[in-house]
């Protein structure tokens, strides 16, 4: 091959790789064209500057074995760089006469710079210490350690940048096209089994609230809006009592999935910027050579990871915790923190490329390398501690100081053990690469998404199971799974060519998913639980929700029940809700009106019995822009007039209605407000005698105390104080259905 076919060759590679970028934009960028290679332009050669023929730069098979991967297991972040010829896969050289053995050499700029490979294991291995990290913290052992997730975050932003690097380092551009195909063969398979999976659980063994919610974020998962539709849900507070949420992780993923909708497109304007100011004055492969591409991705990065960590620090008021840690503008610090170091990262593996990697020898050089083993592994034990110091002092994700600091502290740190890992000289970089900590970081993200759910599983399975009893069981079984659906399905699916059979194939999984996370949640709650002759229909909030599944779980051959209760829904008309905590929430989706509904699910389920339960109306509401709650006595009337009109929306004849009273002390309501709450209930009830009173202050509490703790020993309440475990669903079922078996027959009127 002449070197006037070989320049042609190169024009073609280039006019192709400019018309795909030209499709990209959708208009001509023939400026960034560098023209022809001369002649004078020499060609790389196979055995150095005088070797026997010219080659071009080969580009090697990508390799299928999985390796390091963000917390998508993205295939692109696999060993090495995919697709760009490492060190280890050079030809061999002839080396021209009188060249020096292991001279250091640096390359011309017209000459493809080979990078040497970038996986590293122990990255893998940090990676599976997040995860596992993770799993413990779910199981409800501790309450410390929220720094598993932020650390996800930083890896998804360092290994992915570092791939989009390398690909634009051997293309000369990144193909937004098919990163995208790549994240969506990775991802969505896998989710949507896991959500598939989850339905079927929670639809085995789940409670009508715990379906419906599950329904809702289960469509927000499948298109990446969990945390904004958590925020909207007041997720704070409904699933962060230490009850388990089958999808209660699943708003890291959609921050990092929203991440990379922006900062592809993002990073691909930079490095083609970079790439134009690198060619200035020169031809050939200069912007390979050159390290401006790299610095405009720290500056870029670096600049919005300070613009990042600025929003929380300057947002957080202290009752805002949940907006800040779940929203994808103020929780990004560890993703943009990621991207500067991949490109720190970058820009050593540049200067490693073009200055060789000559293996010096004597005495000062074994001291060199013995300073180096033990600055870097002092280095990465100092950073290591550091972040376990911070998690052991983290007790809640509410604390003012993760906002103001903590998070941005905890991506730097963990920043620093990223590029200390990359180090093979370094104890901390071998313990973290110990094979089983490596596999285990392979299949992170399949972890990630199967321990909660299996975790509900368990729990739902079996009530009574402990903290201990969950990561007892709950790990290896997560490890199991995980690893097949890895190894069985999901790499499959990234490794073959998608024919039509399998795109037809995968939207079919999508379609059945996405209708069975619509319909199921929606046909259940139209059916009733239970077989007895006896037809209970409970209204209000969620502890509605609780009484009904203590008959429905415990009572099931005497009533047939039909929960109505909606989560964070009363009915005095405010648009949201303040706990005795500071716990801000706004009323969910379908709760107002709430009159039309109840009597909807009335006509349709021609109740024996109808139980009210609206003490969520006792915490602080906002009425026309300001906070009130009940021990005002101007919406104290305002909200015994709605109690008013639930006894008449309730009064149909023959059906006996029973209004709950509120405990005096739980974990949401202060007592002078349940005080308030009860004595307008009383009240109330004074003026309808053929209404009935369901006493639960008087069951379970008096004046001083509420017990917390059942008759066997068991927790009667969740996390919260408020809600019922399941052996309190228990212990109150047999006194629940004495009350309402005993109600007075009438005729539901009020006389």
């Amino acid at each position: 091959m002449t070197a006037r076919a070989t320049n042609a060759q190169r024009d073609g590679r280039w006019e192709t790789g400019l018309s795909e970028l030209e499709a990209l934009f959708g208009e001509p960028l023939s400026a960034l064209n560098p023209g022809p290679i001369t002649e004078e332009s020499p060609v790389t050669v196979a055995g150095g500057a005088h070797g026997s023929r010219p080659i071009p730069p080969e580009r090697p098979k990508r390799s299928s074995s999985p390796g390091s991967s963000d917390n998508s297991g993205d295939s692109d972040e696999t060993g090495g760089a995919p697709g760009v010829a490492t060190r280890a896969e050079r030809p061999p050289s002839r080396r021209r006469s009188g060249q020096m053995h292991g001279a250091h050499r640096t390359q011309p700029d017209h000459e493809p710079l080979l990078l040497p490979p970038s996986y590293y294991p122990a990255v893998d291995g940090m990676r599976a210490v997040a995860i596992l990290s993770v799993l413990l913290f779910h199981t409800g052992l501790y309450s410390n350690g929220l720094f598993g997730v932020d650390l996800f975050f930083l890896l998804s932003g360092f290994l992915i940048t570092l791939t989009m690097l390398r690909e634009y380092h051997r293309d000369g551009i990144v193909h937004l096209g098919r990163f995208y195909a790549r994240r969506a063969k990775r991802l969505l398979p896998l989710l949507a089994l896991t959500l598939g999976g989850t339905l079927i659980a929670v639809y085995t063994w789940g409670s009508r609230a715990e379906l419906a919610r599950f329904g809702e974020q289960a469509l927000a998962s499948l298109v990446y809006l969990t945390n904004w539709e958590q925020i909207a849900a007041g997720q704070q507070y409904w699933d962060g009592f230490g009850a388990l949420n089958p999808l209660g992780h699943m708003w890291s993923l959609a921050i990092t999935e929203q991440f990379y909708l922006v900062w592809p497109v993002l990073l691909l304007g930079v490095l083609l910027l970079g790439r134009t100011l690198s060619r200035r004055g020169s031809g050939g492969l200069r912007w390979q050579h050159s390290p401006i591409s790299a610095l405009l991705v720290l500056l870029v990065a670096g600049t919005g990871a300070i613009v990042a960590a600025a929003q929380p620090a300057l947002r957080f008021d202290g009752t805002n915790a949940d907006r800040m840690y779940l929203g994808t503008d103020t929780h990004t610090v560890g993703l943009l923190v990621g991207a500067a170091v991949a490109a720190i990262s970058y820009l050593f593996l540049q200067h490693t490329g073009k200055s060789g990697q000559r293996s010096r020898t004597g005495t000062a050089a074994v001291w060199g390398r013995g300073i180096t083993w033990v600055l870097m592994s002092t280095l990465s034990l100092t950073v290591l501690a550091s972040i376990v110091i911070l998690s052991v002092r983290a007790t809640s994700y509410e604390e003012p100081w993760l906002y103001r600091f903590g998070f941005t502290a905890v991506a730097l740190l963990g920043g620093i053990l990223v590029l200390t890992l990359t180090s093979r000289r370094n104890l901390v970089s071998r313990l973290f690469a110990w094979p089983l900590l490596v596999e285990t970081g392979k299949v992170s993200y399949t972890l990630f998404l199967v321990h909660l759910p299996v975790y509900w599983t368990i729990q739902a399975v079996d009530p009574t199971v402990s903290p201990a009893d969950i990561a007892i069981l709950g790990i290896p079984l997560s490890l199991g799974l995980a690893s097949g659906l890895h190894h069985l399905v999901g790499e499959p699916i990234r490794l073959r060519h998608w024919a039509r059979r399998g795109t037809a194939l995968f939207t079919g999984l999508m379609v059945a998913v996405t209708a069975g996370v619509l319909v199921v949640p929606e046909l259940v709650q139209r059916t009733p639980e239970g077989h007895g002759e006896t037809r209970v229909l409970t209204l209000g909030d969620s502890l509605a929700n609780d009484l009904a599944s203590a008959l429905s779980r415990n009572a099931s051959e005497v009533f047939t029940v039909t929960d109505g209760g909606i989560p964070g829904c009363g009915i005095s008309g405010s648009g949201a809700q303040r706990t005795r905590a500071g716990i801000e929430q706004l009323s969910p989706q379908g709760c107002l009106p709430w009159q039309e509904r109840w009597r909807e699910e009335i006509r349709s389920t021609r109740p024996s019995v109808i139980v009210v339960h609206t003490a969520w109306d006792a915490v602080e509401q906002e009425i026309d822009g300001a906070w009130t709650d009940l021990t005002d006595p101007v919406f104290a009337d305002r909200y015994r007039s709605a109690l008013e009109e639930a006894i008449e929306v309730t009064a149909v004849p023959g059906t006996r209605v029973m209004l709950a009273n509120a405990r005096l002390h739980n974990g949401i309501l202060s007592p002078e407000q349940a005080v308030a709450f009860n004595q307008i209930v009383t009240a109330v009830l004074g003026e309808h005698p053929g209404i009935e009173l369901l006493d639960i202050q008087g069951h379970l509490c008096n004046d001083k105390e509420c017990g917390t703790q059942t008759e066997e020993g068991e927790d009667r309440y969740l996390d919260d104080r408020v809600h019922f475990s399941p052996a309190g669903k228990r212990e109150i079922a047999p006194w629940l259905s004495q009350e309402l078996l005993r109600a007075p027959a009438g005729d539901g009127s009020d006389d």
